[in-house]
């Protein structure tokens, strides 16, 4: 996908990921965590579509962050996406819902067949075959830092302070 971008136009194909930031926010109580981030990107502009933010990724985090990127730039010809259960679930592929075997209801064809899209699925556990994984590391390098609640990808990084939070998070989790 990523060796012929110049062939592309904006909207053929469209790539999606999720990324879990180092950055530690509490949530409405006193809970800790590391927030989870959903975004759609066009291959072609590498212009960011449409994301979602929360402290649990879901498909329902997905779900949201495809409808502002349909809304606002229409229906892509192509989804390039990891094999993560929030990305393979029925809202976006359909299937059928079965007990002890039998089939009860099929569920809806799926977001993506219903608009025509065609799934791309990435090859398991190689983050480098989707392009978006080089703007996670720009996020990573340029923003993470910024943020009171930086946390650093390993125990080196970590300001002094968080190491307190970080135990508060780990007896959290």
């Amino acid at each position: 996908l990523s060796r012929a971008p110049n062939t592309l136009r904006a909207n053929d194909l469209w790539v999606t990921d999720q990324q879990e930031w180092d950055i530690r926010m509490r949530d409405g109580g006193e809970h800790l965590g590391r927030i989870w981030m959903v975004n759609f990107q066009d291959v072609a502009t590498d212009k960011v579509l449409g994301y979602a933010f929360g402290p649990i990724l879901s498909s329902d985090m997905v779900m949201m962050a495809a409808t502002m990127a349909i809304e606002r730039y229409g229906v892509p010809g192509a989804i390039h996406m990891d094999l993560s259960k929030e990305f393979i679930c029925k809202a976006f592929n359909g299937g059928v819902r079965k007990f002890s075997g039998e089939v009860l209801y099929r569920e809806a064809q799926g977001l993506w067949n219903y608009m025509g899209s065609k799934i791309v699925k990435a090859i398991g556990s190689n983050p480098k075959t989707k392009t978006d994984e080089r703007w996670h590391r720009i996020v990573a390098e340029k923003f993470y830092k910024r943020f009171p609640g930086y946390c650093g990808s390993n125990i080196d990084e970590r300001p002094e302070k968080l190491v307190d939070e970080e135990e508060q998070h780990l007896a959290w989790l």
